[in-house]
């Protein structure tokens, strides 16, 4: 008898919190799960963890990638052989509040309909810091086109259990080691039937050095990421508030990376800064300016120009010009 649910974890050097991972799922009220934990080729101890625990607990699976390849890769692998009805990631940082299989089990029962169902996300850190967001009713459905363009501005996150057939039909974008799955997370909504709520937690640990936290190249896949999903909304014909929303959500992200890129220059080598300044060129060619509102548009902060020297002469100037206003409001 297939499991209920199927957890993919991606492990990368994560022995300081994987166990404290895994523990959280030994601990669901809801025994009928599958855990395939794949090994990135980690270089610290994590590899002799998850044997350890699957020695211990035959639901554990431990796989191995070939070489190190990212997130991505790894839970595809994973998610070759999910066998559970529903299938959902869990990062090696990360856990699961003890009734969160059973509240999404318990929610799947009342909207059979449903293809996915999100968890109530709540932020933690390792100094005691917790923030969660309030619940939503068990009893509110959205279709997947509401909560895709709900999740474009991060209204809602991606963290959820999907019908694992749906998955296996969607899986990890391979292509961007990092921001690749907030891309295939809001495809999983657009093209599920219905999204629900429960009530089970999804535990995110906020690490202050998290790589999406600090610039560096690897920054500009957030631009690449929203060029990817813009790409996979025109190829699924779209409608246009969903794509004018994908448009503009985009082009702050844009605007944002070219900022931190100044700030930060100095971090940069010059081949670093020649990469990002061909990526952001090459990625400003592909934005559509029709869709964004004007007031956007044309606000100061915002304004859209092209080609990629015009935009970035302009925004050196407002910098400067910045700058400049708060250092006469110091004296």
């Amino acid at each position: 008898m297939n499991p209920r649910f199927t957890i993919l974890t991606a492990v990368y050097n994560a022995q300081a919190y994987v166990a404290e991972c895994i523990e959280s799922v030994l601990s669901q009220t809801c025994g009928e799960w599958q855990m395939i934990c794949i090994d990135d080729c980690s270089t610290d101890e994590s590899k002799q963890i998850l044997h350890q625990y699957a020695a211990r607990d035959s639901r554990i699976q431990v796989m191995q990638t070939e070489v190190n390849s990212g997130q991505a890769v790894a839970r595809n692998v994973g998610l070759q052989v999910a066998q559970g009805t529903f299938t959902l990631m869990l990062d090696a940082d990360d856990m699961l509040s003890p009734d969160a299989l059973e509240s999404a089990w318990q929610a799947h029962l009342q909207h059979p309909e449903v293809d996915t169902f999100l968890f109530r996300l709540e932020r933690f850190d390792d100094t005691g810091w917790r923030e969660a967001e309030p619940p939503v009713s068990a009893q509110v459905t959205l279709s997947g086109r509401d909560a895709c363009l709900q999740a474009i501005n991060w209204r809602i996150h991606g963290y959820f259990a999907i019908r694992t057939d749906l998955h296996q039909r969607l899986p990890y974008d391979e292509s961007l080691r990092i921001y690749g799955d907030d891309v295939t997370s809001r495809m999983h909504l657009f093209h599920s039937r219905a999204v629900g709520f429960c009530s089970g937690k999804y535990l995110y640990r906020q690490h202050s050095a998290s790589c999406t936290h600090h610039f560096s190249v690897r920054r500009i896949d957030f631009v690449r990421a929203n060029s990817l999903l813009r790409r996979l909304l025109e190829e699924r014909h779209a409608d246009q508030e969903l794509l004018r929303q994908c448009e503009e959500h985009a082009w702050r992200i844009f605007v944002g990376i070219f900022r931190e890129m100044i700030v930060t220059a100095s971090t940069l080598t010059p081949t670093e800064h020649q990469q990002c300044e061909c990526f952001l060129t090459e990625h400003l060619a592909l934005m559509r300016p029709s869709r964004l509102p004007w007031s956007l548009r044309l606000h100061p902060s915002f304004l859209f120009l092209r080609p990629y020297k015009l935009f970035k002469c302009y925004q050196l100037s407002l910098l400067r010009l910045r700058t400049l206003i708060k250092g006469k409001k110091k004296n």
